[in-house]
Formats: C-alpha cells, sequence, structure tokens
C-alpha cells in the first residue's frame, strides 16, 4: 500500500505552487487535498482489515496443527478450530476485496479515458465477484476437507489475479503522470499565447520564450518517458516475469517526475519574470481535466 502510493503521488505536478489566481489552480489545489484525504481514510480502512486479519491467521496458525489431526479432538475442539479457519479464509478475502476496492477508487479518480476506465472498472468488478462467490462458498463449508479444497481455489484464483492486478496498477500510475503532462500541455498552450502577444524585442520577454521552451522540452521528455512505462506495464502477462517488468516501468515513471519537477522550476522562474515585467500574472481560464474533452498538445504545438 505504501509503495502504491508514493507511486501514485509521482506526477503530482504541484501547479498549486505556482503564484497565480486561476480557477484551474484552484482546482488543483483541491484535487491534491482530496486524494491526500481519500487516501488516508482508504488506509485506515486497509489497515484495520489487515490487523484482523492478523489475529485472524494466529489463531489459524494454531487451529492448523490441530486441524491435522481434527477427528482426534473433541466435538467441542473441532467447532472452535474449523470456526477459526473459516474466519482466516473469510478474513482473507476481506483483505483481497479492500485492496482491489482501493484500487477502483484510484482508477475512478485517475484513469480519465473512457474506454480504459471501463476495461479497469469491469476487471475489478469481475474480481471482486469472484471473491464474493468464495465467501459464499466458505460460509456455507461443512467440513475441513470442504475449507482444504476451497482453499485450494482461493490461492489459485490469487496467484492468477496478481499479474492482472499489476497491470492495473501500472494503467493506474501512468495514467496519473499521464494527466499530470496533459495539464501541463494545456498550460503550455496558453502561457504561449500569453507571452507572444508581448513586445519580442525586449530583453525579458526572449528570456520568458527560453524558459517556456524548455518547459515544453522537459514535459515532452516526461511524455516519452511516460509512453515507456505504458508500455512496459502492458507486456505483464505472467506473475513470473511481472516484478522486473513492473520495476523497468516505474523506473521510467520516476525519470518522468524528474523532468517534471524540472519543468516546475522554470515556470516558476517564468512567473516570476512575467510579473516583473507586467506587474502581475494573467488570471487564466480554467480547462477541463479529462484528456478526451481537452486534447493534448499537437506536434505543431510542441
Amino acid at each position: 500500500m505504501k509503495k502504491i502510493f508514493a507511486m501514485l503521488l509521482i506526477g503530482m505536478f504541484v501547479l498549486s505552487s505556482v503564484p497565480f489566481a486561476s480557477a484551474e489552480n484552484q482546482s488543483w489545489r483541491a484535487e491534491e487535498q482530496r486524494v491526500v484525504q481519500e487516501y488516508n481514510q482508504l488506509k485506515q480502512q486497509y489497515n484495520t482489515v489487515k490487523d484482523e486479519w492478523k489475529d485472524s491467521k494466529a489463531k489459524y496458525l494454531v487451529a492448523k496443527q490441530k486441524l491435522k489431526r481434527f477427528k482426534q479432538l473433541t466435538p467441542e475442539e473441532q467447532v472452535i478450530h474449523f470456526e477459526e479457519a473459516q474466519d482466516f479464509m473469510i478474513k482473507t478475502l476481506g483483505r483481497m476485496e479492500n485492496y482491489l476496492k482501493i484500487l477502483q477508487k484510484w482508477s475512478e479518480r485517475v484513469v480519465k479515458t473512457t474506454t480504459e476506465q471501463d476495461s479497469v472498472s469491469s476487471d475489478i468488478d469481475n474480481y471482486l465477484a469472484e471473491i464474493n462467490m468464495f465467501k459464499e462458498k466458505v460460509e456455507g463449508a461443512k467440513t475441513v476437507e470442504d475449507l482444504k479444497y476451497i482453499g485450494k481455489e482461493i490461492k489459485t484464483f490469487w496467484k492468477e489475479t496478481r499479474a492482472k492486478l499489476k497491470k492495473i496498477v501500472g494503467t493506474i500510475l501512468s495514467e496519473k503522470v499521464n494527466n499530470t503532462i496533459l495539464r501541463a500541455g494545456r498550460l503550455s498552450v496558453r502561457l504561449h499565447d500569453k507571452i507572444d502577444a508581448l513586445d519580442q524585442k525586449d530583453k525579458t520577454v526572449k528570456e520568458m520564450q527560453n524558459l517556456i521552451l524548455n518547459f515544453d522540452d522537459k514535459v515532452t521528455l516526461a511524455k516519452e518517458k511516460y509512453e515507456k512505462a505504458k508500455n512496459s506495464y502492458s507486456e505483464i502477462q505472467t506473475l513470473s516475469g511481472a516484478n522486473k517488468i513492473f520495476g523497468e516501468a516505474n523506473k521510467f515513471l520516476r525519470e518522468a517526475d524528474r523532468y517534471l519537477k524540472d519543468a516546475h522550476k522554470d515556470l516558476r522562474k517564468l512567473v516570476k519574470l512575467y510579473r516583473s515585467y507586467k506587474g502581475n500574472f494573467p488570471t487564466l481560464e480554467p480547462v477541463s481535466d479529462n484528456p478526451e474533452d481537452q486534447p493534448s498538445l499537437t506536434a505543431e504545438d510542441e
């Protein structure tokens, strides 16, 4: 969970730290606050489920040894240890379920394209449905043999699902960065319009033009790293190869983050110069954060 959130914060392009009062800036600051607040709530919920799972596991490990000689136990002991094993399986499924719901919540916030969001949501809904089916099976189990058989089914399901979840996590992480890149691209177009309207012979204006071009170059480099990361995530097929691919893709995203941070430094310098030249920074019109509503920079713009 901690690693996932750390990666989700990559690409948090802090436009709110740029000192200008635009509607988009206010919206972006509010979004950051919502993301952190939402994560803290989900983290607390997940940790509660995990702690309950740990307590149940401790009881199950004791019960597991006794279940091996189940027929030698008294009827009362059989009931107690059977219920402990049953409870542990239910809580294991609950932990899986909670993890999936966290991914679903992040995907709803981060993945903007309808087709990709529908795909992620559909996959997670299917996994949640399977978990609910397993819960019903565990609750309906009558014998230790029933629990063992269901346990093997659950183990197989989760092993097959984990590789697919790695790909979903990769989609969420890469789209978080892509949203930042798209936002930066739209901001660039509007800043070019503002700077192009100034006296191009002025030394300060020339410096601003250089800064916005540097900004564009770094955003473009970040976009290239994002595309490499996304392509890498798409190559995940099996769990055995998932960790290596996932690590490589995350490296691309960290590099994209570094370029975005450098671009942000250029943006801050540009704002400072613009203010020194004009006395104030222009208020920019808000734009949609949905890539389907707002196209990214065209090749000509870039």
